[in-house]
């Protein structure tokens, strides 16, 4: 008689169907928060997004009105 012996693989156990959350969008403005630049453009922009799957890093300065303009939008 002969006999047919499976690997012992069970495909249930060893298929991770599990799906990891993605990784938020790392987005950065490095530069004088200004009008000039397009900060409050950049700000109005992000604003629309539907998908809140991101994170914006603001590194930079200025003075002034503009300066505190760009920082009220946030």
């Amino acid at each position: 008689m002969l006999q047919v012996v499976g690997a012992g693989y069970n495909d249930k156990l060893f298929t991770q169907n599990i799906k990891p959350e993605p990784s938020p969008i790392q987005l950065v403005y490095a530069g004088k928060l200004s009008n000039a630049k397009g900060v409050p453009w950049l700000l109005r922009a992000l604003a629309k997004i539907e998908t809140p799957n991101w994170q914006l890093h603001l590194v930079g300065g200025g003075s002034g009105a503009e300066k505190e303009n760009c920082l009220r939008r946030i």
